[in-house]
């Protein structure tokens, strides 16, 4: 194999927004660069960041996609409170909620319905406390279960506590604007619960006349329960441990995990494991076994993509992270590839089409032959999505004259993008084609490779021919 196929997505903060550093992560595997928005309220510093990362794409020669993470009914620690931390020791009774309490949060929430003993978590688990009484409408009388430090921003869960919270707030329907204005590549939407929450974010989309696909953020058990509607009417699926194994018993996230990524790679929609990955190297240039196991065991699941979070956006060490990451899926790709294939879930489609029919016959013709190039001559880049949803060892190129459409395919397993311009003719398209992936060094003279795309040429969807092309 030529390259990785399991993309990197690395969230980018303090340690990663600068033009060295972010060179750095770049040639160390960064495919998708994560933008956070729970931890950004200056448009004009995130359009920065933004232009930041397209600058640099553009001058070390790789497609990297942006994927803007919009908070989504997210309850947090209010982002400024005295001295930056609250102290919190255990069996201490503290408020909660807005107005004058000892721990405020971000949002106005209706207390009314929450009940005496029920448990609040802080900061992925780390501090608990115990529903003493409601206080007033909006904050309660808690008491601390254990001791810490509780800081700006960090995240409550309420699991087992239903609380009436639209999808979307205020911040979050003006971060969706400024996404669709900065035209960012992919959205992902945090603590999706049904499949209708995708419905307004998709008509702020719209309205913006953009189409930028969403990803739906597995937080919660509603989602778990609603799994099947979210993997159909959303792009793609994020699976955000951290949440999730606080709303559920931690001891079923990976077999959760392990069901959502089987369920996804049969649909052919793009699934993301993330959270915690590699979290030692935070702050250790090292990861643990357990974390070097954890992302091995998301490859060896089928994930299209792994993601970084503190570790690149605040930790020591962002670049070795990328490396470490890289390294690990890699060597487990080698002997996926060498023992057993990549077809761990095999895709199963409601109805057997043109599409299918050609792109399954590419994978079977490339795997029986041994060619190590697919190349996709694509517009719309639904031949490309359809072609990694059969997971062939071959290398998967995309080709498309659309740099938003490059940037998209960017994060679908297997799949290098490439810029050509549109082409008259096939004989001009294959030529076209060969000489890019020379001059890529993918191919090598007298090699073969598979080439798909559609005749007449420039029209989207309209896939239909298959050749197998030896290099001149």
């Amino acid at each position: 194999m030529l390259n990785r196929k399991t993309k990197i997505i690395a969230t980018i903060g303090p340690a990663s927004s600068s033009p060295v550093r972010l060179k750095e992560m770049i040639m160390a595997g960064m495919n998708v660069a994560r933008i956070n928005m729970s931890h950004y309220s200056d448009s004009n510093e995130v359009e920065k960041v933004v232009n930041l990362i397209r600058w640099s794409s553009k001058k070390y020669g790789k497609t990297i996609s942006i994927l803007f993470d919009i908070c989504g009914p997210k309850i947090r620690i209010k982002s400024t409170i005295p001295k930056g931390k609250i102290l919190i020791k255990k069996n201490k009774e503290y408020s909660l909620g807005v107005g004058k309490v000892n721990i405020p949060i971000n949002n106005k929430i209706d207390f009314s319905y929450v009940k005496k003993d029920q448990i609040i978590k802080i900061d992925d688990g780390k501090i608990e406390f115990s529903i003493i009484s409601k206080r007033y409408k909006h904050s309660i009388q808690v008491k601390a279960l254990n001791e810490g430090v509780i800081y700006a921003s960090k995240g409550i869960n309420f699991p087992n506590i239903k609380l009436n919270i639209p999808s979307l707030n205020s911040k979050d329907i003006s971060d969706i604007n400024l996404g669709c204005n900065l035209k960012v590549d992919w959205f992902a939407h945090s603590f999706v619960r049904t499949d209708q929450d995708y419905d307004s974010f998709a008509k702020i989309i719209s309205s913006n006349l953009e189409d930028i696909p969403v990803i739906a953020k597995i937080e919660t058990p509603q989602a778990i329960k609603n799994i099947d509607k979210l993997i159909d009417i959303y792009d793609g699926i994020l699976i955000a441990r951290g949440d999730l194994g606080v709303e559920l018993p931690i001891e079923q996230l990976p077999i959760l995990q392990k069901m959502i990524i089987k369920k996804c790679n049969k649909r052919g929609k793009p699934v993301i494991t993330a959270t915690q990955m590699l979290d030692s190297m935070v702050s250790s240039p090292s990861p643990t076994r357990a974390e070097v196991a954890d992302v091995a065991g998301a490859v060896y699941d089928g994930a299209d993509a792994v993601m970084l979070s503190a570790e690149t956006a605040v930790g020591s060490y962002p670049v070795d992270s990328i490396k470490t990451m890289s390294s690990i899926a890699e060597n487990v790709e080698e002997e996926i590839s060498r023992s057993s294939g990549f077809q761990i879930n095999e895709p199963k489609f409601k109805k057997t089409n043109v599409l299918t029919s050609i792109c399954h016959a590419a994978y079977n013709i490339a795997l029986d032959i041994n060619i190590p190039v697919i190349a996709v001559m694509t517009e719309s880049g639904s031949t490309a999505k359809m072609v990694s949803n059969f997971r062939a060892d071959a290398n998967i190129v995309a080709i498309c004259p659309y740099e938003k459409i490059a940037n998209q395919l960017n994060i679908f397993w297997g799949v290098n993008t490439l810029i050509l311009n549109q082409m008259d003719n096939v004989d001009d398209m294959v030529l076209g084609c060969q000489k890019l992936l020379k001059d890529k060094k993918m191919i090598k003279k007298k090699q073969k490779f598979v080439f798909i795309a559609g005749v007449p040429v420039g029209v989207p969807g309209s896939t239909n021919l298959l050749k197998v092309h030896e290099v001149e």
